[in-house]
C-alpha cells in the first residue's frame, strides 16, 4: 500500500485519520506484531511507535479517554470526569454527552430517543481548531460504535455519527444536521446489524496459534453468545431482536459495520480531495474490542481474536484510504481511550488479592460511620451517589444539620478506606486546593478532578479490584490510575513520517497538539500536552 501515490512533500496532509481502539492495552500491539498482517502491521512496519504512552489522570475512562486525545487535557480542561456523573444541584445522573434540546435522527427526529450532543465538553477539539483555521474549507467527521466516543470526537464543528443499539442501524444527532444526505440514508437503510445475524463468530487464526485458553472460569459471556467458540449470533437474533441489536456490539462484526460506513463517508464526501488544499480530518473509534473486554477479559481468547479480526479490518480501512487519495497523503495516528484489568476472579486464581467492590455496601459504611459522629438519625444518609469514582454528598442533610463539609469529607474518606478494595479516598477539599499531597495517584486524581462535576469524595481501589456501580455485569473492568488502564499504543504512520521506536514516557494528551502542529493550527483550548519531536525528527 502506497506505492502508487507519491505525495508532495512541501504540502500538508490531505486528510488525517485518528484511529481509536477502545480498550486496547499497552504491549498488546508488540505482543502479537508476528501475526498481523494487515492495518496493524502496516503501522508498526511504517510508523512511529510510542512505546511507553501512559494516561496521567486517574479516571481511565471512555468518554475521558476520547476527550483527553481529541483535546489535550484532563478533566479539569475538558470536563469529562467520568461516562456520567452526578449533578450536584439536581442530584440526578448526567451521562457524559447528555442534551436535552436535540434528539436523534433516524429518517426523522425521534422524540421517544436519547438527547445528545458535545454541549458538556468544555475544550475544542483537534477537528474543531482544523475548521476554524481553515474558514471551513476544511471539514471534520466522526464514526464510532459508541455515541459517548463518536460526540466528543467530533467536537462541536465536525459530523458525528454512531452504532444505535436500539435501532441497529447508524444514527446522528439533530445538534449537527436536521436530515440525513442522500448516501447516509441509502447507506443507513441497507447496512444495520441485521445484515450479521447469520454469522458466526469463529477464530480468525488456527487454534493453536493463541496465547489464552477459551472457556474460563472467570468470563461472563454476554447475553447468549456463550463462553467458547465458535459464537452463534442467530439464536441470539431469533430470541429477541431487540437483545441481539445489543449483544452485536461484543462481536467484531461490530467494528466492521462502523468501518463500513467511515470508508462510504470517505468516499462520498471525497474527503482529502479540497479544491483549496485544506486538509480534513476523520476521527474513528472502534469499539468492539472494548465490549468483548468487558464480557470475557482482557486475557481471554475472545479479547485476543477480536484484536486480529481488527486487523483485517484496518487493513480494508487502509487499502480504502490508499485507493482513495493515498496513505502517502494521509496521516494516520492510532491510540486507544484507556487499557484494561483482568477479571478479579481471574487474577485470584493466581494469587492476588483482589474482589469486586461492593458500592451499596461502601456507602453504607460510610453513612453509619457517619451517622455515628455526627449524631444523624438513622434515616439519614450523607452519601447519595456513586459514578466512578465519585462518592456525592446529599447537600439537604448537610444543610438541615448545618454540619461543616470539610470535616464531614475528612470523616469520610477515613471510613472509606476501612471497606475492603479501597486504596485511597481524596476529598473536595484536597482535590481542588493548591496544595500536594505526595503521592502519584493523588497526582492523577486531580488532574481527573472538576469542582463543578466530580464527587465530594474521589476514591482510588486496590490494584486489580473492580470498581464500577453495578459490581457483576461486566467480567473484566478499568477506570484505575494503575499501568493496566493507563498503558495505551500510541503510532503516528503515513504522510512524510519516517519509521521508528520510542521507548521514553509520553502521554495520549501529547496527540492532539502534536496534530496540530503538523497541520500548523493552534492546539485545541484545553490542550496540556506537549509536541511529539520524534514525529518530526530526520
Amino acid at each position: 500500500m502506497g506505492q502508487e501515490n507519491v505525495r508532495d512533500s512541501n504540502l500538508k496532509p490531505k486528510l488525517v485519520v485518528q484511529i481509536t481502539v477502545d480498550q486496547l492495552r499497552g504491549g498488546v500491539l508488540e505482543s502479537m506484531a508476528d501475526r498481523f498482517q494487515g492495518g496493524f502491521a502496516y503501522l508498526l512496519k511504517r510508523g512511529v511507535i510510542f512505546h511507553n504512552a501512559h494516561y496521567q489522570h486517574a479516571t481511565t475512562f471512555t468518554a475521558v479517554g476520547h476527550a483527553t486525545l481529541l483535546t489535550g487535557g484532563h478533566g479539569a480542561q475538558h470536563g469529562m470526569v467520568g461516562n456520567s456523573w452526578i449533578d450536584r444541584s439536581t442530584q440526578k445522573e448526567v451521562y457524559c454527552v447528555d442534551d436535552p434540546t436535540h434528539r436523534l435522527l433516524d429518517g426523522q427526529l425521534l422524540k421517544t430517543t436519547a438527547a445528545t450532543s458535545p454541549k458538556n465538553l468544555l475544550s475544542t477539539t483537534t477537528g474543531d481548531e482544523l475548521v476554524l483555521a481553515g474558514g471551513s474549507s476544511s471539514r471534520a467527521f466522526s464514526v464510532a460504535g459508541k455515541d459517548r466516543a463518536a460526540i466528543i470526537s467530533g467536537g462541536r464543528l465536525g459530523r458525528a455519527f454512531w452504532y444505535d443499539s436500539k435501532s441497529g442501524r447508524i444514527v446522528t444527532s439533530s445538534f449537527y444536521s436536521d436530515n440525513y444526505a442522500d448516501w447516509e440514508k441509502d447507506f443507513i437503510s441497507k447496512n444495520h446489524a441485521g445484515n450479521f445475524q447469520d454469522r458466526t463468530w469463529a477464530l480468525v487464526a488456527s487454534p493453536t496459534t493463541y496465547r489464552f485458553e477459551d472457556d474460563r472460569d472467570s468470563e461472563l459471556g454476554i447475553g447468549g453468545l456463550g463462553k467458547t467458540f465458535p459464537h452463534e449470533l442467530g439464536p441470539v437474533a431469533e430470541a429477541s431482536v431487540p437483545k441481539y441489536r445489543s449483544v452485536f456490539r461484543f462481536t467484531p462484526y461490530l467494528d466492521e459495520l462502523i468501518a463500513d460506513f467511515s470508508i462510504t463517508l470517505l468516499e462520498k464526501e471525497s474527503l482529502g480531495n479540497s479544491e483549496v488544499g485544506a486538509t480534513d480530518f476523520l476521527a474513528i473509534s472502534f469499539s468492539s474490542v472494548d465490549y468483548v473486554g468487558h464480557a470475557w477479559g482482557p486475557l481471554s481468547r475472545e479479547y485476543e481474536d477480536a484484536v486480529l479480526h481488527l486487523d483485517k479490518t484496518l487493513d480494508r480501512l487502509f487499502k480504502a484510504i490508499d485507493t482513495h487519495i493515498g496513505l502517502d497523503n494521509t496521516l494516520i495516528v492510532l491510540s486507544s481511550d484507556h487499557g484494561a484489568s483482568p477479571a478479579p476472579e481471574a487474577m485470584a486464581k493466581l494469587g492476588f488479592p483482589t474482589g469486586r467492590i461492593n458500592t451499596a455496601e461502601l456507602m453504607e459504611t460510610i453513612n453509619s460511620g457517619l451517622r455515628s459522629q455526627f449524631g444523624l438519625a438513622d434515616d439519614e444518609n450523607v452519601v447519595m451517589n456513586f459514578r466512578n469514582p465519585g462518592l456525592y454528598f446529599n447537600p439537604a442533610v448537610i444543610k438541615a444539620r448545618e454540619l461543616d463539609p470539610e470535616k464531614l469529607a475528612t470523616a469520610a474518606a477515613g471510613l472509606a478506606v476501612t471497606s475492603p478494595g479501597v486504596a485511597h479516598a481524596f476529598t473536595r477539599a484536597q482535590l481542588s486546593g493548591e496544595s500536594r499531597v505526595e503521592n502519584r495517584l493523588f497526582a492523577m486524581a486531580q488532574r481527573a478532578f472538576h469542582p463543578g462535576r466530580s464527587g465530594d469524595i474521589v476514591i482510588i481501589q486496590k490494584p486489580f479490584w473492580y470498581l464500577y456501580k453495578d459490581r457483576d455485569k461486566y467480567s473484566g473492568m478499568h477506570g484505575s490510575p494503575y499501568n493496566y488502564d493507563t498503558h495505551v499504543p500510541i503510532v503516528f504512520a503515513g504522510s512524510s513520517i519516517k519509521p521508528r521506536d520510542v521507548r521514553r514516557e509520553v502521554a495520549p494528551r501529547d496527540i492532539a497538539p502534536t496534530i496540530c502542529q503538523i497541520l500548523g493550527i493552534t492546539a485545541p483550548t484545553g490542550s496540556i500536552g506537549s509536541v511529539l519531536t520524534e514525529v518530526f525528527d530526520d
